[in-house]
């Protein structure tokens, strides 16, 4: 009450959790997904957004973007794999669960499976996948199974250690000498290094090609 704040500072005040624009208030107003949920998309993605309103007219928002319009932000699940912090977007997530021997089994020439709620889901070892020279024997014991499906495709990607689900910035990948097609991009992490994102839609399209390579190395 003390305050006299500028038409702009009062303007800020609909980015606040928990204000609600509703005409009626009542014990839920303002308890949904708000102007802050917005406010904080757009600033994650380098962006801001700016608010001029006149009474009796209306108001605009103006949104600026500083980034290239291809960052996205994508819910991400990060896990470890020989030391390095790699994310799969956590919509194409099924599930995870810890191996055991007796879940898995051999399909189509001792291709790894592995049978889940009655299902016999192809097993890729990252590991193998990303270094051709890792030792072939094969723990069924270690680890942790990831299960991504896209377009109705499943598979169980065999990882050391699940960190956490975040939500990052998905970048393109310029410069860097390695396989994109398997990555669709990098997320900068908040200790300053790059996470690659797996591109899921390619690894399920060529799931026969790269358990083909991973045997045969």
């Amino acid at each position: 009450a003390e305050q006299n704040p500028s038409e702009e500072e009062i303007s800020q005040v609909i980015f606040y959790s928990g204000v609600s624009t509703a005409k009626e208030i009542t014990d839920i107003s303002g308890r949904g997904v708000g102007m802050d949920v917005v406010k904080r998309y757009v600033e994650n993605a380098g962006g801001s957004i700016q608010i001029s309103s006149v009474t009796g007219q209306g108001s605009k928002f103006k949104i600026t973007m500083r980034k290239s319009i291809t960052t996205q932000i994508i819910d991400g699940l990060t896990f470890l794999l020989n030391d390095t912090y790699y994310v799969i977007p956590l919509k194409y997530v099924i599930e995870s669960f810890p191996p055991t021997p007796q879940k898995f089994c051999s399909v189509y020439d001792s291709v790894e499976h592995i049978k889940r709620h009655d299902v016999i889901i192809p097993v890729l070892r990252l590991r193998e996948l990303f270094n051709p020279t890792a030792s072939h024997t094969r723990p069924q014991d270690k680890g942790i199974l990831i299960v991504i499906d896209y377009n109705g495709k499943r598979l169980a990607l065999l990882v050391d250690k699940i960190v956490n689900i975040q939500q990052v910035v998905l970048k393109q990948l310029k410069g860097l000498q390695l396989n994109k097609d398997i990555f669709c991009g990098g997320a900068l992490r908040g200790d300053g290094y790059i996470s690659l994102i797996l591109d899921v839609g390619y690894i399920l399209n060529n799931t026969s090609l790269m358990l083909e390579g991973v045997h045969n190395t």
